[in-house]
């Protein structure tokens, strides 16, 4: 993951070369600075998939999929063999 790292004394620059006076960029650049910060510390105390959680995850699928497949296969034999020994084939 990449991290961008605001640069309140460049986006405070930037805001008075736009045309705001002193006043109004710092408060611009204040609650952007925060806001960055909240952010920031938000996305640290996520919880975030692994390589190895995505795999278990995966391994967990392709286990429920075999299952059902087979599940599946299992009950057209007995579906086919039912419908075999009411036609009286069996």
């Amino acid at each position: 993951m990449t991290a961008t790292i605001l640069n309140i004394h460049e986006f405070y620059n930037g805001l008075k070369k736009a045309g705001f006076n002193e006043e109004q960029a710092e408060v611009i650049a204040n609650i952007q600075g925060k806001t960055a910060s909240a952010t920031l510390e938000q996305i640290k105390s996520e919880e975030l998939a692994t390589k190895a959680d995505l795999s278990e995850a995966k391994f967990d699928i392709i286990k429920w999929i075999a299952a059902i497949v087979i599940g599946a296969g299992v009950a057209q034999i007995f579906a086919i063999m039912g419908l075999l020994k009411l036609l009286g084939k069996i």
